[in-house]
């Protein structure tokens, strides 16, 4: 089997076909647990005040479309109110 690597350089994407290597399920469950071990995962405080910046970020942004609607809303209902 094989597959296509897609692989971004400075003058766009090249493709390069690759001969998958087939691995027993050991050997692979090592291989995430060696990848798993490179993550730096973020800290509980980094944790906290991200996820406050996007509940805050989400009440502001339903505020100003609710705004938005509601003017017009209300700009369509004079103009149509104008006419009828």
């Amino acid at each position: 089997m094989a597959y296509i690597a897609f692989v971004a350089c400075g003058d766009g994407i090249k493709g390069s076909i690759m001969a998958a290597k087939r691995t027993n399920p050991l050997q692979f469950i090592q291989e995430v647990r060696g990848e798993g071990a490179k993550i730096t995962w973020p800290t509980r405080r980094e944790v906290v005040l991200t996820t406050a910046m996007v509940m805050v970020m989400a009440t502001l942004m339903g505020i100003f479309f609710s705004l938005v609607d509601m003017a017009i809303r209300s700009g369509l209902q004079f103009g149509l109110g104008f006419f009828a």
